[in-house]
């Protein structure tokens, strides 16, 4: 293999690695809908709808730990920005970086690829 084939494939790799797991694409999106969002507002707008039955109470499917998990990625890879009000308890605002906003447009061609050929028989 070339090293321009070897360049490509690693940093091909790096980008999924970035963008891995199960809620960082749906994070990121719902990151885009405002200039900045409270934890809470995250988890509301990523669960809207996606509400699975449970053992008699509604389970939502991105947990706390999940979205807590997924936005400390989000920063340490610089996709997501973190702001807080000074003093004790106040609030923290999230909001999308210009990588990050570019890492989801990047996505959307993939998406719209799998919309096309996840129920063609023509394939």
């Amino acid at each position: 293999m070339s090293r321009q084939n070897m360049s490509y494939q690693k940093t091909f790799e790096s980008a999924v690695e970035m963008l891995r797991g199960r809620w960082m694409i749906v994070v990121l999106a719902a990151l885009s809908t405002e200039d900045q969002l409270q934890y809470r507002d995250i988890r509301d707008r990523v669960n809207e709808g996606e509400v699975r039955p449970g053992n008699g109470d509604d389970v939502s499917p991105l947990s706390d730990q999940s979205l807590t998990k997924t936005l400390k990625r989000a920063q340490d890879h610089g996709l997501v920005r973190l702001h807080a009000d000074e003093g004790h308890f106040k609030p923290t605002w999230y909001e999308l970086t210009r990588k990050g906003a570019e890492a989801l447009r990047a996505v959307r061609p993939l998406i719209e690829w799998m919309h096309r050929y996840e129920t063609a028989s023509d394939c």
